[in-house]
């Protein structure tokens, strides 16, 4: 039941649920001997209320959002601080880098209401952003090749569409997604989370080449977000607790247990390139 009301939760519209008081924080991820560590917490957003959805960028740095006095906007944390980029009346969600790391999508609402995929600069100031996916209502998505976005859009039913940016064009192939969507690196698959009206779940992965989609594994119990390294592991959290899974595996091995941080309630979480840092979305204190 708790799957359930997530799924539910990620079908709504961007803003129409109080947004929950989280906290984003960087952990130095180790590895040894086919093990996996977390240590060294740093609290990164480190105010009180919404703060969410981070994605690192080439250089280590990370982008996610804060909403303060009820405006959502997309800040950057680098060296130790972090600055705001976007200052749009209604707020932008899920800042993600692009392919060329030369700008990032986000998810503008607006104030009454639209919600449609933009691209922006870094240097946001006096720039005219540019409208990636004309007509639909996105929720969520994530960039799967240098020009195609998996989406989750939202609609009478909801769906899982693939935009191609250079035409225009999409397609639907699917319904009944979670909202964590990912390219697999190294491949041309992208994974996303198949949810079913019993509130079981599950990740597949999606070929680009073919269009067949794929049983990977079951999603950790409550739980609907996840992310991959570089080499391959998939990571998912639920609780205080984080699990990995790599291919061959049958079932999640535990990682950590962030309660030893005095951290519970993890969401979304990323991974920069190197595989030496991990960010994750925890409840605010």
């Amino acid at each position: 039941m708790k799957n359930l009301m997530c799924y539910l939760f990620c079908c709504l519209s961007i803003g129409a649920l109080a947004q929950p008081a989280t906290e984003v924080y960087i952990f130095d991820l180790q590895f040894g001997e086919g093990e996996m560590q977390i240590a060294n917490p740093v609290n990164v957003s480190n105010h009180k209320g919404y703060d969410n959805q981070p994605h690192f960028l080439e250089d280590g740095s990370l982008l996610y959002v804060s909403s303060i006095n009820g405006q959502t906007d997309v800040y950057h944390y680098s060296n130790g601080s972090s600055k705001q980029i976007t200052a749009t009346p209604g707020g932008e969600y899920s800042p993600t880098p692009t392919p060329d790391s030369e700008h990032f999508s986000t998810i503008l609402l607006e104030p009454d209401g639209t919600q449609l995929l933009w691209q922006y600069n870094f240097d946001v100031k006096g720039n005219k952003p540019v409208l990636l996916a004309a007509g639909l209502k996105v929720g969520y998505h994530a960039w799967v090749s240098d020009h195609q976005i998996a989406a989750f859009v939202l609609g009478e039913p909801n769906t899982m569409q693939l935009i191609d940016v250079s035409t225009g064009q999409s397609q639907i192939i699917g319904e009944s997604i979670g909202r964590s969507l990912h390219r697999i690196p190294g491949t041309d698959y992208f994974s996303y989370i198949q949810n079913d009206d019993t509130g079981n779940s599950e990740i597949r992965s999606y070929d680009l080449k073919t269009g067949i989609s794929e049983l990977l594994i079951r999603s950790v119990e409550n739980s609907q977000d996840c992310a991959w390294t570089q080499n391959g592991t998939l990571i998912m959290g639920s609780g205080s607790k984080l699990f990995r899974w790599s291919k061959g595996m049958t079932e999640w091995k535990l990682i950590a247990d962030i309660s030893s941080f005095n951290l519970d309630g993890i969401t979304r979480l990323a991974v920069n390139k190197d595989m030496s840092k991990i960010a994750l979305v925890v409840s605010e204190n």
